[in-house]
């Protein structure tokens, strides 16, 4: 019983549920007159949005594609590298000469900073000599005022004791302010000789130091740099192995040498205020040794550079750099460590000891001088007669003396001329080299360029910002010169391009046109802004530009272009209605007309359309016609 009760209530339901009416969907729909008028003929063209540039792209010679860094749509900037042709020994020149051209940039400034530095040496030399020459002037003035006053002092003239006495007490004072003032400039120019060397003595560090850091790292016989195994150790002094090992002896004789030189030179000069004549003179005398060492070391690495052939992994450039860093090494040692002249390590030893010898030479001099004015003054203050052989024998010294401060006045001249010589030797011997490396600078930058062009012939860039179009080619293919790889459009602004017949379509310059987008069919305004009206082989028809009006295309839009055509115009009784409320239904064209809310399919016939309106014939004006979702509608649908 209660089973036959359960299946009558479900029953019930059931049946309730069939009785019940679907609900009615509404949809969306919109309608417009049909309205009388008139619209002239069309003609549509198919063109494509542009930028204002538009460039093929293609490599200036022919290779091996090997990469497109670029595909259709991209973006890029002016200078981007688009596609590259496969040129390694291109790019390894270009690279090794770059490092050549760098280091022989740098080899002609240290040239011409050594150079300048030994000129202002000399100028200082120059300062030095001429304070020789004026105080060889005062002495030679001094000695003979000594020996006139000398002589009337000691040939009994007719002066008073009152006035010998004064006239003594002068020239001793006078020899007494020569022998103190000389002795304070003589203790300067000493002083200025330690200074230099000093200098020398760092100098020749920096240097010895980066030369065996460079040397070290060539042949690499510390551990340090022998885990480094260069690309190239095979290939050094390949033609004579002999001479990579005289290289590496003669590196580890400098490097011990080096290191212990460097450290007593730091114990005893480093940081010292006062440094003694003695530890000075044994610095230099140590520190030559040390350079002869290197200068030895340098020459055994110039003989394996030149004994050594090249490779792939080790070509010319990189052979070239190497010898020209150790010419300059050499250079640098040869002008500023072992020169004998100006203030290297030799010209410092040289000039030291000639100091030494010169300034005890004046100094006794001078201090005779005073020896003779102090025994003059008490002779003359006692009154006692001087002997015949006593004057004599003080004149003699007395003229003796200004002999020797003649010849000392000549001394000075002769050495400011020598210097005068040395710098035109210098200055031209500068001149010369750096002319030389100058030249070989032109000649590195001359390989260098043509390098870079031939990678440059190999590359394509981008010549301005844009979007690229096509991609004509795939990386690993062949290609020749002047092959269009790629096609670039610029986003500067926009443009359509397009040919026309002028009979049909006229259009003039500034005259608006509307367009339709192809893939919504929106439509734009665009304005004719160029138009060439020689027709064209391949089409017979004129070209013509437009720039769109607005922004609301973009580079790549496919659009159609209505020209209205000025021969065909529609009489003004007939029918126009949207172009979109046209459909195409069992392959015949029509629209929905909307009668008391009922849709009706009827069929049109097109005369003649323009921009959104057609003319057509088979409607009355006054009918309402569908343009918005008719394509979800059924013939004889009620629509609410």
């Amino acid at each position: 019983m209660k089973t036959l009760l359960s299946i009558l209530f479900i029953s019930i339901i059931l049946l309730t549920s069939c009785n019940q009416e679907p609900v009615q969907e509404k949809k969306f729909y919109e309608t417009a007159l049909v309205t009388t008028g008139s619209i002239s003929g069309t003609d549509r063209v198919i063109a494509t949005v542009e930028g204002n540039n538009t460039a093929d792209l293609s490599f200036k010679t022919s290779g091996r594609l090997t990469d497109i860094l670029v595909k259709p749509g991209d973006k890029v900037k002016k200078g981007d590298i688009l596609a590259v042709l496969g040129n390694e020994e291109g790019s390894i020149t270009s690279v090794g000469l770059s490092s050549v051209l760098s280091n022989l940039s740098g080899i002609s400034e240290s040239i011409d900073s050594l150079y300048a530095s030994r000129l202002d040496n000399l100028t200082n030399d120059t300062t030095k000599a001429q304070i020789g020459i004026q105080i060889a002037e005062k002495d030679l003035e001094l000695a003979k005022l000594t020996l006139v006053n000398s002589t009337a002092i000691f040939s009994g003239s007719s002066l008073s004791d009152v006035e010998k006495i004064s006239q003594a007490e002068k020239n001793l004072e006078y020899t007494r302010n020569n022998l103190t003032n000389s002795t304070k400039l003589l203790e300067t120019q000493g002083m200025s000789l330690q200074r230099n060397a000093l200098n020398s003595l760092s100098n020749a560090f920096i240097i010895a130091r980066n030369a065996r850091d460079f040397t070290d790292e060539v042949l690499g016989v510390t551990d340090a740099n022998r885990a480094k195994k260069d690309l190239y150790q095979n290939y050094l002094g390949a033609k004579n192995a002999t001479t990579k090992t005289d290289a590496e002896n003669a590196f580890r004789t400098f490097n011990t040498e080096y290191e212990t030189m460097y450290a007593w030179y730091y114990a005893n000069i480093v940081g010292k205020t006062e440094i003694s004549k003695e530890t000075l003179t044994e610095a230099l005398t140590r520190s030559l040794t040390t350079m002869e060492h290197l200068r030895d070391m340098l020459h055994a690495l110039s003989t394996v550079l030149e004994n050594s052939i090249t490779s792939s992994t080790f070509p010319d450039t990189d052979l070239a750099s190497l010898k020209t860093k150790t010419s300059t090494f050499l250079s640098n040692l040869e002008l500023t460590i072992l020169d004998n002249f100006g203030n290297g390590i030799k010209g410092s030893m040289t000039a030291i000891s000639a100091f030494d010898s010169d300034y005890t030479l004046k100094v006794q001099q001078l201090q005779d001088a005073v020896h003779i004015a102090e025994e003059s003054l008490n002779l003359t203050k006692t009154g006692k007669d001087i002997s015949s052989s006593d004057v004599k024998k003080n004149r003699d010294i007395l003229t003796a003396n200004i002999s020797l401060k003649e010849d000392a006045l000549e001394i000075a001249k002769v050495a400011l001329g020598d210097i005068s010589k040395n710098r035109k030797v210098l200055e031209s011997e500068r001149d010369s080299k750096l002319q030389e490396m100058n030249a070989k600078i032109s000649e590195t930058r001359l390989n260098y360029n043509l390098a870079n062009n031939t990678i440059k012939s190999g590359t394509i860039s981008a010549p301005f910002d844009g979007i690229v179009l096509t991609r004509n080619s795939d990386p690993g293919a062949t290609v020749s010169a002047l092959q269009s790889i790629l096609s670039l459009t610029s986003t500067d602004g926009y443009i359509l391009k397009a040919n026309f017949n002028s009979t049909q379509t006229p259009l003039v310059i500034g005259q608006k046109v509307t367009l339709s987008r192809l893939s919504d069919q929106v439509s734009f305004e665009s304005k004719v802004t160029s138009i060439r009206e020689e027709a064209d082989l391949t089409h017979n028809k004129q070209y013509v530009e437009l720039a769109p009006i607005g922004t609301e295309l973009r580079i790549g839009d496919r659009v159609e272009l209505l020209l209205e055509k000025n021969d065909n115009k529609t009489k003004q009784t007939d029918i126009i209605i949207p172009s979109s409320a046209i459909i195409t239904k069992y392959g015949e064209t029509g629209v929905y007309l909307l009668e008391n809310g009922q849709a009706k399919y009827i069929l049109i016939s097109i005369k003649a359309s323009f921009a959104n309106m057609t003319a057509i014939s088979g409607l009355q004006s006054g009918q309402k016609v569908i343009t918005k979702g008719k394509e979800n509608i059924l013939d004889g649908e009620v629509l609410e």
